[in-house]
């Protein structure tokens, strides 16, 4: 199944886009896209922590994904 990935903050610059579309065997949990866009997309990922969103909730590594789920890459943020 396809799922498109969007991207943000200082990700976006790495990824070179807003979203990415990844291809992932049926059935698929988060922790198989980690896998997937750590092949995909290696420079992208090195050494950034990011958590997933699934439909506009965190989450897990066992989080099933499903065709159409809204899946976004979250950076860590700060502020003061």
């Amino acid at each position: 199944m396809k799922v498109k990935v969007l991207v943000f903050g200082m990700m976006r610059e790495h990824f070179g886009a807003p979203e990415v579309e990844v291809d992932l065997a049926y059935p698929a949990c988060v922790s198989d896209l980690r896998h997937a866009l750590a092949q995909q997309f290696p420079a992208a990922l090195r050494g950034y922590p990011y958590a997933v969103a699934v439909n506009l909730e965190y989450a897990q590594d066992l989080t099933p994904l499903a065709s159409g789920d809204e899946i976004a890459l979250i950076p860590p943020v700060s502020g003061g």
